[in-house]
């Protein structure tokens, strides 16, 4: 009869642990891949800490709608894309623990506005991952005058060193020679 009982739990016990096991399977594949946040805001000025996710749109910012994202992974293999809403945020998924590179398409941002850092490579480790792209007016373009010539920042031939050389010691010694 002790054989029985002892049977009876072993097979009670391996019911269990087969259910339970069973039940813990899709937790753990549910969980390769997450949700990666794209945010996109326009700023007139930066923003004086770095803009969270969750976060309120700093006040001097406004959401970017219809921006485009390429997310890659380390390799190069596209993930996918997403376009922003009028929230400015857009959605894909990725691997968990990917190494990820977002990529904005600039023609597609608001004009006038360009991206502080392009492209951005971080890693998905959690239901948070995301990035955001933090958009800051574009300095405003020269007018094109058509005269002078650009500066260059190049130094000059070092013939030009010596002329100039010879040219002061030959200066030197007729002043010397005036004053004797």
């Amino acid at each position: 009869m002790r054989f029985t009982v002892h049977a009876l739990r072993r097979s009670a016990l391996l019911a269990v642990f087969l259910t339970f096991g069973a039940t813990l399977t899709p937790a753990v594949v549910a969980q390769e891949e997450i949700d990666f946040r794209i945010l996109k805001l326009d700023c007139t000025s930066e923003p004086a800490d770095d803009v969270p996710l969750t976060e309120q749109v700093p006040d001097a910012c406004e959401p970017a709608e219809g921006a485009s994202f390429a997310i890659e992974d380390e390799a190069g293999n596209a993930l996918g894309s997403c376009t922003t809403d009028a929230d400015g945020r857009c959605m894909v998924s990725v691997p968990n623990e990917a190494t990820v590179t977002v990529t904005e398409d600039e023609p597609t941002g608001t004009d006038g506005f360009a991206p502080r850092e392009n492209p951005i490579t971080t890693q998905a480790v959690t239901e948070f991952a995301g990035a955001v792209f933090v958009n800051l007016p574009e300095p405003p373009a020269l007018p094109d005058t058509g005269t002078g010539t650009a500066a260059t920042t190049e130094r000059p031939p070092v013939w030009a060193a010596l002329l100039c050389g010879i040219t002061c010691a030959l200066l030197a010694f007729k002043l010397r020679k005036r004053r004797t």
